[in-house]
């Protein structure tokens, strides 16, 4: 049997190209920030890690995921602000 580099796909599946959530498997992946899918540095459509997401995923989830990152940058830097100052 051949080795499978990319995702198999079930008869009659229909990549929608959703962008919100390739950018979140791009930050799930901890690949560059804002990297066009394909390019180098990010997944591409047919990569199980974006049809995963895109099969499981809706709108608000992706929305709730990508805000969280902000979110924890956020926290991080507070936290070094307050140990300097104690």
């Amino acid at each position: 049997m051949e080795q499978l580099t990319k995702m198999a796909f079930p008869e009659g599946y229909v990549c929608q190209h959703r962008e919100n959530i390739m950018q979140l498997a791009n930050m799930i992946g901890r690949k560059k920030p804002g990297v066009k899918p394909g390019e180098k540095g990010g997944y591409s459509w047919d990569d199980p890690e974006y049809v995963i997401l895109e099969a499981g995923v809706d709108d608000d989830m992706c929305q709730a995921g990508l805000a969280a990152r902000l979110l924890r940058k956020e926290d991080r830097r507070g936290s070094r602000r307050h140990r300097r100052q104690t």
